[in-house]
């Protein structure tokens, strides 16, 4: 790569089973999606995260923010911190987010549409290991802005919050990754952007129904899919688990059983 080119961290994201919804001609959820992008997605990133470079090629996004030495690890938060409000967006309209973050030269630019380079065709394949609903994080990322996972995890999360809190935990921690009875959750295969923890802050009975019968529809749907919401489902478990148990913790009684109906729900959906 030439001068033109710098590091930078990028996100590769890619809806989940948009080309079944293409085929099907279901322009209901595409049109959710279009105008889910054009009203809350763009208004997102240019009001609030105007630093991230973003662009859509149908049904991928992809965005980008230098990797800026001296800025890194704050450049970073904010490229995580966006892809998770992107998920949370897009998960309240039934659409579901797989991708991933990695790094690496790029030569970018928007005027002339120019997008080419290691950083992105990196974060482009390790798309496809996400396997699931969820944005995975290259390993190598941690070593340049921390010196390991849990150092890593520590710097990026304030904590598993109860509702109403405003800290923040942007990578899924694996602590306490069992129920009461000692059931895993999911499986620590790899770092990546906890979207669930957010996604549980505000729900109220009328959010978390629709959030269910959304996720209960289509675990449900086909074969195809089945392994990919069921371990949306037990992931937003652990999410719920969590949530109730901060709920509790900060004497909010009420919000804590409303979570704990929520988790018993979804775990045994």
């Amino acid at each position: 790569m030439d001068e033109k080119s710098k590091d930078y961290f990028v996100a590769y994201l890619d809806v989940l089973g948009f080309t079944d919804m293409v085929f099907a001609n279901d322009s209901s959820r595409i049109d959710t999606y279009q105008q889910t992008l054009e009203r809350e997605i763009l208004t997102l990133i240019n009001e609030k995260f105007d630093a991230i470079q973003f662009l859509t090629i149908s049904d991928t996004a992809v965005m980008l923010i230098e990797y800026a030495e001296e800025n890194k690890i704050e450049n970073l938060r904010k490229l995580l911190q966006a892809v998770q409000e992107v998920q949370v967006i897009f998960a309240k309209k039934d659409i579901w987010i797989r991708g991933a973050v990695s790094l690496g030269k790029v030569w970018f630019d928007k005027k002339r549409n120019i997008l080419i380079g290691q950083g992105y065709v990196n974060a482009l394949l390790l798309e496809k290991e996400a396997i699931y609903p969820r944005v995975i994080i290259d390993p190598r990322i941690v070593l340049f802005v921390s010196n390991s996972a849990q150092t890593f995890k520590l710097q990026y999360n304030d904590g598993i919050a109860a509702p109403n809190d405003r800290r923040r935990t942007l990578i899924y921690p694996f602590v306490a990754n069992a129920n009461e009875n000692g059931e895993k959750f999911i499986e620590d295969d790899s770092l990546f952007v906890c979207y669930g923890s957010l996604l549980v802050k505000d729900l109220n009975s009328s959010s978390w129904q629709e959030l269910y019968t959304n996720i209960k529809n289509n675990l449900y749907s086909n074969q195809k899919t089945y392994h990919k919401y069921l371990w949306l489902k037990k992931y937003l478990a652990h999410c719920l688990f969590d949530a109730k148990g901060h709920a509790s913790s900060t004497i909010n009684p009420n919000m804590s059983s409303f979570l704990h109906n929520c988790f018993i729900q979804i775990r045994v959906l």
